[in-house]
């Protein structure tokens, strides 16, 4: 996906996290944020060169493909692991431990660092 569908998909997904509420919406929340910063992450990597335009990583694979690669050099480790922080959160939203809005609180936080980082890269 180019920049460009990844922003519009960025634009779209953040309209409906703002919509919900973290205690009723947790499930939901988790699975945007992860959404969207992948999408950021992407046109990140597009931006910089570091992908090609006509491919994208996965959701599943950003983590270690961000931390082996490097492609954010210093600061890969760190958004390596915000983005696996996500990733991990998902599964207790969807079967059943995470039942309260803090662990959406906490991925709106992680959201929120990960655009920050991708938006200083992306510049629009």
């Amino acid at each position: 996906m180019r920049i460009e569908g990844h922003i519009e998909k960025i634009n779209s997904l953040e309209g409906t996290l703002s919509k919900l509420d973290d205690g009723e919406d947790h499930e939901t929340i988790v699975e945007l944020c992860m959404l969207i910063s992948a999408h950021y992450i992407n046109a990140a990597l597009h931006h910089t060169g570091r992908l090609r335009p006509d491919k994208d990583i996965k959701h599943n694979k950003l983590p270690g493909v961000i931390k082996r690669e490097e492609y954010f050099d210093e600061k890969s480790i760190e958004i390596s692991e915000l983005f696996r922080e996500l990733e991990e959160m998902r599964p207790s939203q969807i079967y059943g431990t995470g039942k309260n809005g803090g662990t959406a609180k906490r991925a709106k936080s992680i959201y929120l660092d990960i655009k920050k980082f991708c938006m200083g890269i992306i510049n629009v």
